[in-house]
């Protein structure tokens, strides 16, 4: 009795002061969040979200909500990088009726690139002031993301007291994530991506294709580029959830093309191609790597023939895609816990790579990538060089860094090294889901019962 005393008193006291750190961290979290939101909200144009705001009020009377912008590319162009600043500084909106009235085009402001479909949801938005409209999205995206770490949380836990306290770290892991804090700032999407991307990871780990692929297919209507989850189902032999993710995404496609027409589509093709400003350091995309050094976009490349860049992409790209589908092929004796848990570890940084917008923005998306790692390091005997690298990988995404210019990748170390070091966790994250895909295969196993 003696000895079991002092052991549950100390018990609760770790209880006590796990449950202090969570709530000092976390107030301190919502307070720099919070601060956070004060200067972003003070300069519209400093934040992505003010575009898509600008997108939802020119729908809402009549206009494209996708803005075209005079040459950039050459010396003395009128939106050439260097004079998009100095213009932006000087026609900054400073009350309700700037922001609502602000022509984007002579400021050189980058026009939104997400789907046609995309300005519907965010249309109720342009009916309220601007800082309002940026607080509600600020919240509703915190609270996708909060919900989406609260399922996650639920996963192999025995009670409520472990899950609350489970959901309550991995927020704070969530939140303290750079790439988590950029997307608060600037008023990004990738939280609400996160909610239906784990919805359709724990459907497909407890074998529900169809609601699956309908969880992938809302989140490939907004970013097109999750299409590649295609290929995963494919291969890990799940042809009803492809059939579902398609069929979602081409009914919710096709709700956007009936209600805003083929001219705001056009008009979207058209936005999408007249990037080039994908040298910036936080895109950690292929296309961004190879242009930096071969060209194409607006600063000023090692070497000068652009066509060999895209040529590398496009192999490199298709390379990933043949590696990603081999991988999880060899899943196939897995239960259906840990093959799915395979998908998204591989899926996830490949889609970040091939995308030619793949900004640090999509980072939180990682959080799914990391149960087969954790997996592997909680069931070996050592830390080997998988764990490793997994954990410097996921370190090195967290780094604060900031934004450089698309212009200003002009030197060597940007072309090698601090342009690209996103570029290179990203494939060593890659690489070591690969790994461990193949291993999975080689050990002995069990199928997960879910």
């Amino acid at each position: 009795m003696s000895t079991k005393a002092p052991k549950s008193l100390a018990n609760k006291w770790q209880e006590l002061l796990s449950w202090m750190a969570i709530a000092i961290t976390s107030i301190t979290i919502m307070a720099a969040y919070i601060a956070t939101g004060k200067i972003y909200t003070e300069d519209p144009t400093a934040t992505d979200f003010y575009k898509f705001y600008l997108s939802a009020e020119r729908l809402k009377t009549g206009e494209s909500p996708y803005w075209k912008l005079p040459p950039r590319l050459n010396k003395g162009d009128p939106c050439e990088e260097k004079n998009r600043w100095t213009q932006l500084q000087n026609q900054k909106p400073v009350n309700e009726n700037d922001i609502k009235s602000f022509n984007p085009s002579s400021s050189c402001l980058h026009p939104n690139l997400n789907p046609p479909i995309f300005g519907l949801v965010i249309l109720p938005l342009s009916s309220v002031p601007f800082k309002l409209a940026w607080w509600i999205w600020a919240s509703l995206s915190t609270i996708s993301g909060i919900f989406a770490m609260w399922l996650l949380g639920k996963r192999h836990t025995t009670s409520k007291a472990s899950h609350l306290k489970k959901t309550a770290w991995l927020c704070i892991a969530l939140f303290l994530y750079y790439p988590t804090y950029c997307n608060f700032a600037y008023g990004q999407v990738t939280l609400f991506l996160l909610l239906p991307l784990t919805l359709s990871w724990l459907a497909l780990e407890r074998n529900q294709p169809l609601r699956a692929g309908a969880w992938l297919g809302i989140a490939t209507a907004f970013k097109p580029i999750f299409a590649l989850f295609i290929v995963s189902l494919l291969a890990s032999r799940k042809p009803r959830a492809a059939a579902s993710l398609i069929s979602t995404t081409c009914v919710i496609s096709f709700a956007g093309l009936l209600w805003l027409g083929g001219p705001v589509h056009a008009d979207y093709a058209l936005a999408l191609r007249d990037i080039t400003w994908t040298t910036s350091n936080w895109n950690a995309s292929l296309t961004g790597f190879f242009a930096r050094i071969f060209g194409g976009a607006e600063n000023p490349p090692w070497l000068h023939p652009p066509l060999l860049g895209d040529a590398a992409t496009t192999f490199f790209s298709l390379l990933i895609i043949f590696m990603l589908f081999g991988a999880i092929k060899q899943t196939k004796p897995l239960g259906h816990a840990e093959r799915a848990a395979h998908v998204y570890a591989l899926t996830i940084p490949a889609l970040i790579l091939i995308s030619p917008l793949g900004w640090i923005y999509y980072f939180p998306l990682l959080t799914l990538s990391l149960f087969p790692a954790w997996h592997h390091a909680h069931n070996s005997n050592k830390k080997d060089i998988a764990t490793i690298t997994a954990i410097s990988a996921i370190a090195i995404t967290a780094i604060p860094r900031e934004l450089e210019r698309a212009s200003d990748m002009n030197n060597a170390t940007a072309w090698l090294w601090h342009g690209p070091l996103y570029t290179y966790a990203l494939l060593a994250i890659f690489t070591t889901s690969f790994y461990l895909a193949c291993q999975s295969s080689k050990r002995p196993h069990k199928a997960v019962s879910t």
